[in-house]
């Protein structure tokens, strides 16, 4: 499985909380793991790649059964480490008491070297005002 640049994933799970999106689209865009594979597997800027991810997620929020499909096995990968990383009240939470099956294609845009600048600006600009 393999990791990608600067993604932005398409979440399209039903009954989701907006903050749950946020908390994912965050770690996906904030993913140097994607980025570094992305440079790894010299994939094209501005290609765009889709890693569709199911899991089984219960009431209280636990992710179960979580698996990735993708042309690259480091995207995969990546993918897992991401979901498996939500706390359960970072999780999508669905209204059932039943255990219910998702399915959530991530499409992840490789970074342009335009996008990389904004983003390298940006990053210096947070550090500034740290200090």
């Amino acid at each position: 499985m393999k990791r990608l640049l600067f993604f932005v994933p398409l979440l399209l799970i039903f009954s989701s909380s907006l903050s749950a999106q946020n908390v994912l689209q965050e770690k996906i865009k904030n993913s140097v793991a994607f980025r570094q594979a992305a440079e790894k597997l010299k994939l094209e800027p501005g290609s765009v790649h889709v890693i569709t991810t199911t899991f089984i997620i219960d009431n209280t929020g636990i992710l179960e059964d979580v698996t990735a499909q993708s042309e690259y096995p480091e995207l995969e990968i990546i993918a897992l480490d991401i979901l498996n990383s939500l706390l359960p009240e970072q999780a999508p939470k669905h209204k059932s008491t039943q255990k219910q099956k998702i399915t959530l294609p991530m499409q992840f845009h490789v970074e342009t070297e335009k996008h990389k600048q904004q983003r390298l600006s940006r990053e210096k600009r947070r550090k500034g005002l740290k200090n």
